[in-house]
C-alpha cells in the first residue's frame, strides 16, 4: 500500500491529467524479481510505460536511492546493501527543473550526508533519464523501421 501510494504521489505532480477530464488512468506495476531498489525502479519504469503510452506529463520522472554503507554515502543499492545499510533514502526527480517528486529516508543521515546524497541522485537522474529517453527512441525508431519494410522503402 505504501508503494502505491509513494507511486501516485509522484505521478500526480508530472501526468498532465487535464489532457483526460473523467478519466482515472492506473498504473499497474508487476515486481517479478529484486534485487534492491524495488520502489525507484517501479517509479522510473512507470515513467517510461506512461510516455510510450502516450500519456502527457511534465516531465520523464526517474528515481534512484542513495543512502549508507559501511559510513560511506553510496547510489543504488543491492538488497543486501539496502537490507543491512545504515539508511535509504530513495527519490524521485524530474530531470528538466530538478524538482524532488518524492523523498523518502529510513535511518540517519547528517545534513551533509543528505546533501551529498541529493547531489548524487542528480547527476545519477541525469544517466537515468538519457536511458528512458534511449528507450523510447529505440521502440519508435523499430516502429519506423518496421513501416518502411511494410511499405517496401
Amino acid at each position: 500500500m505504501e508503494l502505491s501510494k509513494v507511486i501516485r504521489e509522484t505521478f500526480e505532480n508530472v501526468v498532465i491529467a487535464e489532457a483526460y477530464p473523467k478519466t482515472q488512468i492506473d498504473i499497474y506495476i508487476e515486481i517479478l524479481q529484486s534485487d534492491g531498489g524495488t520502489r525507484c525502479a517501479a517509479v522510473t519504469a512507470a515513467a517510461v510505460a506512461l510516455a510510450d503510452a502516450g500519456i502527457p506529463m511534465k516531465d520523464l520522472v526517474c528515481a534512484v536511492a542513495v543512502g549508507k554503507i559501511d559510513g560511506e554515502v553510496a547510489a543504488d543499492f543491492s538488497k543486501d546493501e539496502d537490507n543491512y545499510g545504515q539508511s535509504d533514502m530513495p527519490i524521485a526527480i524530474a530531470p528538466r527543473n530538478g524538482d524532488m517528486l518524492l523523498f523518502q529516508m529510513d535511518g540517519l543521515l547528517t545534513k551533509d550526508e543528505v546533501m551529498q546524497g541529493i547531489g548524487m541522485v542528480k547527476e545519477a537522474a541525469k544517466i537515468i533519464h538519457q536511458k528512458q529517453v534511449d528507450a523510447l527512441k529505440a521502440v519508435y525508431d523499430r516502429q519506423s523501421q518496421m513501416a518502411e519494410l511494410d511499405l517496401g522503402i
